[in-house]
């Protein structure tokens, strides 16, 4: 008797490793407030999509695997847990809320927000996330490309204070910098919304 429960032990503790294995090896790990997509081949080696409400997922790109922890001196909200679900396979990742769907393409990184009727929101270009290494005061940092396509008569608001005389930002290139007369903020309104 004690050699088979030995036998059934062993089998147990061997099992469990390798669901544990296989779980940390898994593309999309589900985290208590979203997914966090690793992906291999591509600029980006992690996608994280964070679900701050019904209809905001705050995502973050990195070139780095894992994502390291961001500081910040900002006072931020208490969380809040809004009804949310996630489909994935092996192209895709599909998280949904009751208001907004984002859907990550695992092969080419593609993030693509829709509506619940499926009309699109914001799409990202294919091949457009470009992350180079760069050294700034002396410290590692990294010059980031995003491109994301609008629609026809979309315009962009924001970005804080210029003084080249531009209202609507689309197709526009505006270089963020802060100086005596410039103020950049990292914000964009769409007409939109």
């Amino acid at each position: 008797m004690k050699k088979h429960f030995k036998s059934i032990a062993v089998f147990f503790i061997s099992s469990f490793l390798l669901v544990s294995i296989d779980a940390q090896n898994s593309p999309v790990e589900k985290l208590d407030d979203g997914v966090l997509i690793h992906l291999a081949g591509t600029p980006a080696r992690a996608i994280r999509l964070q679900v701050v409400s019904d209809n905001i997922i705050h995502i973050t790109t990195s070139p780095v695997d894992p994502i390291q922890k961001d500081t910040s001196l900002m006072i931020i909200a208490p969380p809040t847990k809004p009804r949310w679900s996630v489909k994935t396979n092996n192209q895709q990742t599909l998280l949904s809320t009751g208001i907004v769907k984002v859907t990550v393409d695992q092969s080419s990184c593609v993030i693509r927000f829709e509506d619940m009727y499926d009309r699109p929101i914001l799409q990202q270009e294919k091949n457009s996330s470009l992350f180079t290494p760069v050294t700034i005061d002396a410290g590692p940092s990294w010059q980031i490309k995003q491109t994301f396509l609008s629609s026809p008569g979309e315009a962009f608001y924001g970005l804080g204070q210029h003084q080249q005389g531009i209202m609507n930002y689309k197709g526009e290139i505006v270089e963020l910098l802060q100086t005596n007369t410039e103020v950049a903020i990292p914000f964009l309104v769409s007409n939109k919304n």
